[in-house]
């Protein structure tokens, strides 16, 4: 997807977000207005809720349409079968270019999953014997991990378990054993957030794999045309 076509989703998944928190929120304090009549409420949700409807529903088309021509989409997010348009939408939108990122590593360590911390927004404190040491270095000091995609890659993982995905389920278990039989003094809820910080480490990583796949070839058939039309 191009840096345009991009900020264009971008644009259109964040005011679909924000009609959708007031559309909610507005059907929320509806329902609080126990002093109000059928009639009164019926008015009110026509103006403050029903008129968001039809926005919605341009907005989301819109989405839709950038998306199903979008390789990251087509070719990855759309084959599984358990994440919904704004999922895809999301991550696409905060992944952004995949070669921004020098390597897998850097590409987990922006979404939150790496075992670092970060302190006065320059220093990073690095666990011992981290396979990703070298991510935490000074090069890295002016990229903070982004929250959004964290809670995004997350929540599609947790999805997939939940719905018993072959791959995905069985990671999460292994994971859940190996962590309750090291630590048998933990919590099921500790075990199944350690469990679960571990299978979406994996996921990360296919999605980099995937997206920087197709970068290369869409920087291949790029320079490909390049040189075509140079002749």
């Amino acid at each position: 997807m191009e840096e345009y076509e991009r900020r264009a989703l971008s644009m259109l998944f964040f005011t679909n977000k924000t009609l959708y928190e007031a559309q909610t929120s507005n059907k929320y304090r509806l329902n609080n207005f126990t002093e109000l009549n059928e009639s009164s409420k019926q008015r009110m949700n026509d103006i403050s809720i029903n008129s968001l409807d039809v926005s919605l529903q341009k907005i989301r088309h819109e989405i839709y349409t950038r998306l199903s021509v979008s390789r990251e989409y087509v070719d990855f997010l759309s084959n599984i079968g358990y994440i919904n348009l704004y999922d895809c939408a999301e991550i696409i939108v905060e992944v952004g270019d995949i070669g921004r990122f020098k390597n897998r590593r850097h590409f987990i360590s922006y979404a939150g999953l790496a075992p670092v911390e970060k302190h006065n927004n320059k220093v990073f404190k690095i666990k011992k014997n981290s396979k990703y040491k070298h991510v935490a270095s000074k090069k890295y000091d002016n990229i903070d991990y982004c929250e959004n995609l964290k809670v995004a890659l997350t929540r599609c993982t947790q999805k997939m378990i939940n719905n018993d995905d072959v791959k995905y389920k069985a990671i999460y278990d292994e994971k859940f054993e190996y962590y309750h039989f090291k630590h048998p003094t933990y919590t099921k809820k500790r075990l199944h957030l350690m469990a679960l910080k571990k299978t979406t480490v994996q996921f990360a990583k296919e999605i980099y794999s995937q997206f920087k796949q197709i970068k290369d070839i869409e920087d291949y058939e790029r320079l490909k045309y390049d040189n075509s039309s140079d002749l």
